[in-house]
């Protein structure tokens, strides 16, 4: 038997940046690979040339009180359309099933020393929800 080597999974895809209608279809929390547990937020391009296309915007999960600088905070408030109450619950479950504009850029891997990897290993990601359609 020939040993052609181990077989590549499927890269994360990459459209242009820009402005996109997206649904929600699922949320997750993961342990990222630097250790610090992250939430997961993926969507589904709703419409035109990208139509079905799966994105995700990931958030760094809040231990404690979250405060209003960190990008969960704002995401969330986005999707629901107003500031949390006091100790109100910040779920993750507000975003799903629901259309959203949301803005979608490269991301830009780098080098563990921080230098930037060339262009073909950049990919999509849901940077943040510009406003809820539903």
């Amino acid at each position: 038997m020939h040993d052609e080597g181990p077989q590549a999974d499927e890269f994360p895809i990459k459209i242009p940046e820009g402005i996109y209608d997206a649904v929600c279809y699922r949320t997750e929390t993961a342990v990222s690979f630097g250790g610090g547990t992250k939430i997961y937020v993926k969507f589904r391009i709703y419409g035109g040339e990208y139509n079905g296309t799966e994105l995700f915007m990931v958030c760094n999960y809040p231990k404690g009180k979250v405060r209003p600088q960190l990008k969960y905070y704002v995401q969330w408030m986005m999707a629901k359309g107003r500031r949390p109450y006091k100790n109100e619950s910040l779920s993750p479950r507000i975003f799903r099933n629901r259309m959203f504009k949301v803005m979608v850029r490269d991301a830009k891997p780098k080098f563990p020393d921080g230098k930037l990897k060339p262009d073909f290993f950049r990919y999509s990601i849901v940077d943040t929800i510009i406003e809820a359609q539903t």
